[in-house]
């Protein structure tokens, strides 16, 4: 309960107080064991600047303000544990079922080995924690518990008072000691002392241990909320999102041993997916303004009394572009910012929230909610009046300057750490930036952002994206649907039109937008070699090579595109992995995007981008060469590959769905993308099936309305398959694949290639390597020290362990170092560098069996590639002029 109600983030909270006012960033608070029968209670506070600079005014304020608080406020923190002990079962009964037995065997073992059942009732075994308080008596609410919640609020107001003694409190301070003032005067002489600093001898840092009277601060801290409001410190108020059911015990119990008993009967949990147990999605209405779907998941247990709701609010007439998808942007993190405290009962009850801009750059706000159908609608509406408040009272923003510079900062933070990725996620996202067309590069985005928003520029962007007729609304609700929640639906849709002035409800518009998602198709002999050099201190290259294979919606290029998956899957690891030795990671398979499917290959190695795309060809020409052998009959391609690929499609033959997801890598990026503002989608109430609502959304959005394959990208003709000969395929694979088809394949690679030179390549790989192996064995080394031993050493690995050694003599390790480390240190640092860094690309294919004809062939292609460099911050393309 102390956890619980120290780390609250609701309105009046500890966190949101201090958030607002600039001095933190988040608030945990949690039990640490320190060792056997010595628990404590930790509240850890991630300070900004301003906050460390005013460490002495928080600490006045928990102890003298917010503590105090707690102890006034018996009736209202009797209201609290009541709520807080009903969350608790209901979260217990209405758990996501996802959770696998090896894993529930895992926790209860560990439990069991740690003796955790001296204090967690047996009864408890599954729940893994005891009940808050009770499971015998009234709520708080009825008027009959009211007593009894009184005076367990009165007990825990006497262990509050106990244990946060200021005598028994330990403080910790970790941050930069010449700027921290404890004194209240800034005057930080006493603590800054040279003489009183102590080194961590395992971990590498310097400490000072006092014993400090925190005095009252001389500068109070001021009430200058960024939102409107009055508060201060005030306890959590009624959730309203709790359902009005569980405040009757005897329902409560009622369902405690329904709920026993299906567990008991059950015997395998286990949901087959085929036809018989899944419900097609329906739409439900529609007009020019919007369309309605349902899919009732009522017979899941999953679903029992909850649901999924996505919707999105999209502008058919405004155009894409970088601007645009920046203002939603910035719209995202202000609706963040305002509804987070507000959210925070809802998330304690275990319901999420996603809010994101389209992930394919067309102009629409996505919102996804899930969670207990009783209050979803009230948590969606709290959603849409927030957006359409932003639109209509302008003063908001004008009054809060703050909210929207953070906002701001907040949108170019996250595009600044999307550009330090890996380099083998910017390679593959960087095939989707040159094919989507309405996705921008990280340099047009934040250019937008640096030089067309404001607050001005904002407010009319709102006002053309919702104070306009050709908004289009489309609402997806899957779960346990019953005909008073689909009447709630309805009625918000209308509602959400309200919004609007009457004379704009003239329903004219067309339901499609003339800026749909689209993908430039490549035409064939397309050989483009993108290569970006990235500035940062990965020493690593990586290269995704893709080959188009056809339009998505072609039933018979997309089974062989997701067959020619199921070959690679067999080699391609094997082969360029463990056998060639060319990269730290190899992945490949199918690569979906919106109009078209294709075949991709994505390597992250130490060699250059030229020679890994000439170590993918040769394994494509491998493959060629296998299949073309004399020796390689059609017999023998049906049993060895076809009747193999279709007997593992063998177990979703009932409705066509392959899933593939995994074994090559995400097929499908933007599925994947993070929604810009979420909450609670890991461990809410219907986790396991929010990526499967997702899938349906997207099915829906991009009018794909197949759904007997909604799983699945497309389906597979299996029936195709089954007549499928060699000669056939190898017309494909020709076609489409081959590196001899130059003339008629689509290709595209992109490639990262890392700024540092070859001689600093080796030796941060050496520093890498090193430090991780020294982190295994517990041995400790400073990041700078070993840089500057590697760089003392020129890379060669003898001077490298004799600084080493003479380090770790001075720590008086040296007998471990010898003993545990130096032996397989040698070995590794020998066997990787003392042949230098490979240029050639691997162990190459033996090309004394290739024809002529084949070899004056590969120096066409190569001869063909067109390579266009590029020296941004990323790609930086007049795409739509490129690809005519």
């Amino acid at each position: 309960m102390w956890c619980e109600l120290f780390s609250e983030k609701s309105e009046g909270s500890l966190f949101e107080n201090f958030h607002n006012l600039g001095l933190l960033t988040d608030l945990v608070a949690y039990t640490s064991n320190f060792s056997i029968e010595n628990d404590g209670l930790i509240l850890q506070l991630t300070l900004t600047k301003s906050g460390w600079e005013k460490v002495t005014e928080i600490v006045f304020e928990i102890q003298n303000k917010f503590l105090p608080m707690i102890l006034l406020e018996t009736d209202k923190l009797a209201k609290y544990l009541s709520d807080l002990n009903v969350t608790d079962l209901l979260k217990f009964i209405y758990q996501d079922t996802s959770k696998s037995s090896d894993e529930l065997c895992t926790y209860i073992s560990d439990d069991i080995l740690q003796g955790n059942f001296d204090v967690i009732d047996p009864k408890c075994l599954l729940k893994e924690t005891p009940f808050i308080i009770s499971l015998d008596n009234e709520f708080c609410h009825n008027g009959k518990g009211y007593e009894f919640w009184v005076q367990k609020a009165a007990q825990f107001q006497n262990f509050v008072n106990e244990v946060m003694d200021s005598f028994k409190m330990r403080i910790i301070l970790m941050g930069d000691m010449k700027t921290l003032d404890i004194n209240g005067t800034c005057n930080t002489a006493i603590i800054i002392n040279k003489d009183d600093l102590q080194l961590d001898p395992y971990f590498e840092f310097e400490y000072v241990m006092l014993h400090h009277t925190f005095p009252p601060p001389h500068n109070p801290i001021k009430r200058e909320h960024v939102l409107s409001s009055t508060r201060i410190y005030d306890l959590p108020a009624e959730n309203n999102f709790l359902p009005k059911v569980p405040f009757q015990m005897d329902l409560m119990k009622r369902a405690f041993d329904a709920s026993m008993a299906h567990s008991q009967n059950f015997e395998m949990d286990l949901i087959l997916a085929n036809s018989m147990n899944t419900n097609k999605p329906k739409l439900k209405r529609k007009d020019a303004k919007h369309e309605y779907w349902i899919k009732n998941e009522g017979f899941q247990k999953v679903f029992k009394s909850k649901s999924i709701i996505s919707i999105s609010l999209k502008s058919l007439k405004l155009k894409p572009s970088p601007s645009n998808t920046m203002m939603l942007e910035v719209l995202t993190e202000l609706l963040g910012a305002m509804l987070s405290p507000k959210l925070y009962p809802a998330i304690k009850l275990g319901y999420s929230c996603e809010i994101t801009p389209s992930s394919r750059g067309d102009i629409a706000l996505e919102i996804r909610v899930s969670g207990f159908n009783k209050k979803l609608i009230f948590l969606l509406e709290l959603i849409l009046s927030t957006i359409f408040l932003l639109f209509k009272d302008e003063r908001i923003l004008k009054q809060n300057k703050k909210l929207f510079r953070k906002a701001r900062i907040n949108v170019r933070s996250k595009y600044m750490e999307a550009s330090n990725e890996n380099c083998l996620r910017l390679s593959t996202m960087g095939v989707y930036i040159l094919l989507e067309k309405y996705m921008w590069t990280l340099e047009d985005r934040i250019d937008a952002l640096e030089e067309d928003i404001n607050i001005d520029s904002f407010q009319q962007f709102l006002k053309k994206y919702l104070n306009n007729k050709d908004i289009y609304v489309l609402l997806v609700h899957q779960g346990d649907i019953e005909d008073d929640e689909d009447e709630s639906i309805n009625l918000l849709i209308d509602n959400i039109f309200c919004s609007y002035p009457s004379s704009w409800m003239k329903k004219e518009s067309c339901s499609h937008s003339i800026f749909p998602p689209e993908t430039v198709l490549l035409t064939p002999g397309t050989n483009y070699v993108f290569e970006k050099t990235k500035i940062s201190e990965d020493p690593n290259n990586a290269i995704t090579y893709f080959v188009q294979t056809g339009p998505r919606d072609d039933e018979i290029l997309y089974t062989l595109t997701v067959f020619t998956d199921f070959l690679l899957s067999l080699t391609l690891v094997p082969r360029l992995r463990f056998e060639k030795q060319l990269g730290y990671v190899v992945v490949g398979g199918l690569m979906v995007l919106t109009n078209s499917i294709g075949i991709h290959i994505s390597c992250m190695s130490s060699y250059s981008g030229e020679c890994l795309e000439d170590s993918i060809e040769e394994y494509l020409f491998e493959w060629e060469m296998q299949l073309s052998s004399e020796t390689f009959t059609n017999e023998h391609f049906k049993e060895k590959y076809i009747d193999g690929f279709i007997k593992i499609v063998g177990n979703y033959l009932e409705n066509g769905v392959y899933n593939k997801e995994g074994k090559g890598g995400c097929c499908d990026l933007l599925m994947k993308i993070k929604p810009s503002f979420e909450i609670n989608t890991e461990n809410c109430l219907l986790g396991s099936q929010l990526s499967n609502n997702k899938k349906l959304y997207d099915t829906i959005t991009l009018k794909r309305y197949n759904f007997d394959f909604w799983n699945e990208s497309e389906p597979i003709n299996v029936n195709y398959l089954k007549n499928l000969n060699l000669e056939e395929y190898l017309r494909f694979y020709r076609e489409k694949i081959s590196i001899f088809g130059y003339k008629t394949r689509c290709k595209l690679a992109v490639a990262i290639t890392s700024d540092i030179n070859k001689e600093g390549i080796k030796k941060k790989q050496m520093c890498i390597q090193v430090e991780t192996f020294l982190k295994i064995k517990g041995m400790n080394i400073p990041r700078n020290d070993l840089e500057e031993m590697v760089d003392k050493s020129n890379g060669k690995p003898s001077l490298l362990l004799k600084y080493l050694y003479k380090y770790f003599k001075n720590k008086n390790e040296r007998k471990r170092l010898m003993a545990v480390v130096l032996k397989e240190m040698m070995r590794i640092l020998g066997c990787n560098f003392k042949i230098g860094v490979y240029k050639d690309g691997g162990n190459k294919t033996d090309v004394s069996n290739i024809p002529d004809s084949f070899k004056k062939k590969i120096v066409e292609m190569k001869s063909g590639r067109i390579y266009i460099y590029n020296e941004g911050n990323y790609f930086k393309l007049e795409k739509d002029n490129l690809f005519v």
